[in-house]
């Protein structure tokens, strides 16, 4: 591996310490945080005036119901609350005056009053919103320089709020997202607990680099690799992705950013798209403690368990070793305010067990965030979590004393006993601490300012131990493999935006900023094997030892403006930019710039419609993104090696380097339209993208003459896609005791790898049947003849919902997954034609043979929720109490021979779709009780 030496940096123009981007970073951070706090220092020292506040409700206009989690504003201040349950809010603290009042909620359009605050006296104003399928006053965050109403983006992104989702069967962060959105493709690696997904967005957008979208909470930038430093394949989907580390009961609403053109102002990490989570946050008035709890369990059927023709195999298997995972999850958490002081605190535990022996996951995460407001231009705001994860597998995926091969590969095992590799011990567990800090500044009405300054720290300890005496240990005398990756990100983004009117009817919103981040990360590993006794199980005992350590750098820090013109409310021009750097391009190749226009035109709004056609918006966008090199593949790096075992040492070369190369490049088109029909009942989001990836990074080996031994990493390589997106809903009734919505979201996806533009390079093998060949998808499916049979993701899936609340406080929801058109290899299928050989037997059966289709229908989800009515409570201090019980996975329809289509035996090639062993996703049943306590004042 290559080591961290001053040859690195020099060419980013020194270390950390010496003015890299790091330092840059670091410095910026300090001034524009010293500016943020100097500027209003004067005002601070003022005493406030006496004051007042503003309070009221917000319902539906047509049937009068409350609207909870609405957005209450305080326009030219940054003051803000959301409404409670009984559409309830309250602001105090606010100097006596006449404030502009914003009422902002998804599927409703916004409403605005003026409103007179008088000092020691809170203001009435009530606000009735009506009903709309296109939520242009929805204000969006993510991939913008500042909230934006959605009718002014240019590009589609994607929102979903946890509200909907309150009884939903959700035990990890990537189910949160799971079938939520058009061209969010979520990829299991299994049915153990605590396994990892793969997301990809709109598809896999490089053929080297990263397919998976940057993550943030709260602005703040996490490590989201589920790399373990352990063999992957040897324990079948032993990684996690670290989004998971999140609760989901903390999270308020998701922002999804996919495409290039979207995701432009992230920069040279950002074209697998974005995720931004908002987390919870305190409510101005109220306080409010929320409890919930809920038990369940999870099986697997018989039949999800057939592997070919093995069916006595199966029901030996899945009466000795299949079992019921019992799971139980407690939550608590308080949310409220104290004069300008609003917070909200949180725990959560969550203990699943597994339908394997040896399977299960154990997780407990903290959260506080804190808010003040010294006075009503100025917010301070605070944001930490901490989470503590840890899961146990069996050995499986393509080890010779795999769980899986032994005990459905025969009577007894084909290498070892089943019970033999139950004795193995594999675990990982991992703590994650994250805390930021928000500052929002707005001097003037016409002048905002932000700044979040945040840190991430992750630390996973994995193990692998084979107790002292197992026939499968060295000499039986035992070993143990510890791998312990420490990582540290601190992120810097501060934003400003200035509002001027340039004539009546033209608008223009400026924006500029600056974002960078730095990464850290510290691997270490240790082995040791041969132990003299039963009972010893560190490393340090044993009689042979080795380790490894690895450090890895990764800095980038990028410039952006945009400048926004609108035509009163009908047309909006968006022109932006971003100048990035990144310390793993190469030398000559450090710093990118990456455009972007948009525009977003409403015909119905500019009267040119006619009223009973509804709301129309037509939009349209150009952009480009980056995806960085890997750390160190642009510099010329040696490599050490024993010359003498434990006594001398050498070095030869390793990577030749490339002072050229550059971030793969981006650039994509987008066109859309978002119609509201039958009197804002129907509401339809079809977007078409088409994307050229350009300068792909792809392997070039060296000529042999040379010495070098690594592979020369370039930008040789192309990929282009297209597809198209459609979000739908549909408002079947809506009465004060009666509410319908059904739902459907189709995807399309299509990708192909470009000519090389480098003759020495060749098609590269991924695993298995899996290549990567120009004029074919990404990572597609060959049989031996080089006959191309498929792709490895989805080029279509399909998620049909439905949400029904009916009289006396009862709900259902449910929701029907599909993806298909694509392939899956199985190795399992294989593994047992090959245990099944009879002794001197040979293996004749084509790899081309375990290519099957890989379509499946899914009921992802059911829940079914119950709010008892107030007067059984009425006499005791709480707001409501519900009953659920919902069920996951419940129903199944999948043509491939084996035992799971979605799992993935290795989550971290990113571009293989093989299922080796391994286990299905469980159907689940929970049932929950959820309780609110406390009031409005």
């Amino acid at each position: 591996m290559p080591t961290r030496t001053s040859d690195r940096l020099r060419a980013w123009a020194g270390s950390p310490r010496a003015g890299s981007a790091g330092g840059r970073v670091t410095a910026l951070a300090s001034l524009f945080l010293a500016l943020a706090l100097m500027a209003p220092a004067s005002l601070l020292a003022q005493e406030e005036p006496e004051v007042g506040g503003v309070r009221g409700q917000v319902v539906d206009a047509r049937t009068g119901e409350p609207i909870a989690h609405a957005q209450v504003l305080i326009r030219g201040t940054t003051r803000g609350t959301l409404t409670a349950r009984d559409g309830r809010f309250q602001l105090g603290e606010l100097r006596p005056g006449t404030y502009d009042v914003e009422i902002r909620s998804i599927g409703y359009r916004s409403a605005r009053s003026e409103v007179s605050v008088v000092a020691e006296t809170f203001a009435e104003a009530s606000f009735e919103l009506r009903v709309t399928a296109v939520p242009l006053d929805e204000v969006v965050a993510t991939g913008q320089p500042g909230a934006v109403a959605r009718r002014g983006l240019a590009t589609s992104i994607a929102t979903i709020e946890s509200s909907d989702l309150e009884h939903a069967p959700i035990n990890s962060f990537s189910e949160f997202l799971q079938g939520r959105a058009p061209g969010v493709t979520v990829m299991p690696s299994g049915g153990m607990p605590g396994q990892g997904s793969r997301i990809l967005l709109r598809g896999p957008g490089s053929l080297q680099r990263n397919t998976q979208p940057a993550i943030y909470v709260d602005g703040i930038r996490i490590d989201n690799s589920g790399d373990t430093f352990m063999d992957q394949t040897s324990f079948g989907g032993l990684a996690w992705m670290g989004l998971d580390d999140l609760a989901p009961e903390d999270i308020e609403r998701v922002e999804i950013v996919r495409g290039a053109s979207a995701a432009n102002l992230y920069g040279s990490e950002a074209a697998a798209g974005v995720i931004q989570v908002f987390t919870k946050q305190g409510l101005e008035g109220v306080q409010n403690f929320y409890f919930r709890s809920e038990a369940g369990m999870a099986t697997t059927p018989r039949e999800w368990w057939d592997v070919g023709e093995s069916s006595t195999r199966v029901d030996d298997f899945y009466d000795n070793y299949v079992t019921s995972g019992f799971q139980h999850r407690q939550h608590i958490s308080v949310r409220g305010a104290v004069d300008r002081f609003s917070y909200y605190a949180s725990g959560t535990h969550r203990d699943v067990g597994g339908v394997l022996p040896n399977t299960g996951m154990q997780q407990s995460s903290f959260r506080a965030n804190m808010n003040v407001s010294p006075f009503q231009e100025f917010t301070f705001g605070i944001h930490t979590g901490f989470s503590r994860r840890s899961m146990d597998l069996p050995y499986d995926g393509d080890s010779p004393i795999g769980f899986g091969l032994n005990a459905l590969g025969g009577e007894g095992g084909v290498n070892v006993h089943p019970d033999t590799a139950l004795m193995l011990d594999v675990g990982l567990a991992a703590s994650r601490y994250t805390a930021g800090i928000r500052m929002d500044w707005a001097p003037f009405r016409s002048w905002q300012h932000q700044l979040v300054l945040g840190l991430d720290f992750f630390t996973s300890d994995n193990t692998d131990f084979q107790p002292f005496g197992v026939p499968t240990a060295p000499n039986r005398q035992g070993s143990k493999s510890n791998a312990r990756r420490i990582s540290n990100t601190y992120n810097a983004d501060y934003r400003t935006t200035i509002l001027a009117d340039l004539t009546p009817r033209v608008g223009s919103r400026t924006s500029f900023g600056v974002q960078g981040y730095t990464r850290d990360i510290n691997w270490n590993w240790a082995y040791g094997e041969g132990w003299p006794a039963p009972g010893l199980e560190t490393v340090d005992v044993a009689a042979n030892q080795t380790g490894n350590e690895n450090r890895y750098y990764t800095e980038q820090l990028g410039f952006y403006v945009e400048e926004q013109l609108s035509l009163e409310d009908f047309l909006y021009l968006t022109v932006s930019g971003r100048f990035d750097g990144h310390s793993a391009a190469g030398r000559d190749a450090r710093w990118q710039f990456y455009p972007k226009l948009g525009v977003s035109y409403l015909p119905s709004e500019h009267g040119l419609l006619p009223e009973s056609l509804g709301t129309v918006r037509l939009r349209a966008a150009f952009g480009e993104a980056g995806q960085a090199p890997e750390d160190y593949s642009a510099l010329r790096t040696l490599r050490g090696i024993a010359v003498v075992a434990n006594v001398a040492s050498g070095i030869i070369p390793g990577n030749v380097g490339d002072a050229n190369l550059a971030p793969e490049r981006s650039r994509e088109i987008e066109l859309g339209a978002d119609v509201g029909l039958l009197d804002d009942r129907v509401s339809l989001e079809a977007t078409y993208y088409t994307q050229r990836t350009d300068n792909a990074i792809f392997p070039i080996y060296a000529i042999p003459s040379l010495g070098f031994v690594d592979p020369q990493v370039r930008n040789v390589g192309g990929l282009r896609s297209s597809g198209f997106e459609l979000a739908s809903e549909a408002v079947l009734a809506r009465s004060p005791t009666m509410n319908w919505k059904v739902h459907a979201n189709l995807a399309l996806h299509e990708s192909e790898v470009l000519e090389f533009t480098d003759p020495t390079a060749v098609p590269e093998h991924i695993y298995g049947t899996q290549w990567i060949r120009p004029g074919f998808p990404v990572a597609s499916f060959f049989d031996e003849d080089e006959n191309h049979i498929g792709p490895a993701y989805p080029t279509r899936s399909v998620q049909l919902g439905t949400d029904l609340r009916l009289p006396g406080g009862f709900g259902l929801r449910a929701l029907l997954d599909h993806q298909g058109g694509h392939y899956v290899e199985s190795n399992t299928l294989r593994a047992l034609d090959m245990a099944a050989l009879a002794p001197g037997e040979s293996f004749e059966t084509p790899p081309s043979a375990y290519v099957f289709e890989a379509d499946f229908w899914r009921l992802r989800e059911v829940s079914v929720s119950y709010e008892l009515p107030g007067r059984i409570y009425s006499a005791l201090p709480v707001q409501s109490i519900d009953l659920s019980i919902a069920g996951r996975n419940l129903w199944r329809s999948q043509n491939y021979p084996g035992i799971e289509v979605e799992g993935s035996f290795d989550p971290l090639m990113q571009r293989a779709n093989q299922t080796y062993f391994g286990a299905p996703l469980s159907r689940q049943i929970v049932v929950g009780l959820s309780a609110r306590f406390g009031a409005l004042d």
